[in-house]
């Protein structure tokens, strides 16, 4: 199933520059959300880093 979503020019330009030559708008649209998962993941994994306290195993 397909559908249209409405996105102005300067988008339009920007999904053609992230694309490949042949790829779809939907493809080029997954893998940026599929990189924007992992960064988001990244990102939530250096606050932890940054805000926990951790310890060895045998000093427990």
């Amino acid at each position: 199933m397909t559908t249209t979503i409405a996105v102005n020019e300067k988008t339009r330009e920007l999904l053609q520059i992230f694309g490949h030559k042949g790829e779809t708008y939907d493809s080029i649209l997954h893998r940026l959300m599929e990189i924007a998962k992992m960064y988001q993941f990244y990102e939530q994994q250096k606050t932890v880093l940054k805000n926990e306290k951790f310890y060895e195993v045998g000093s427990l």
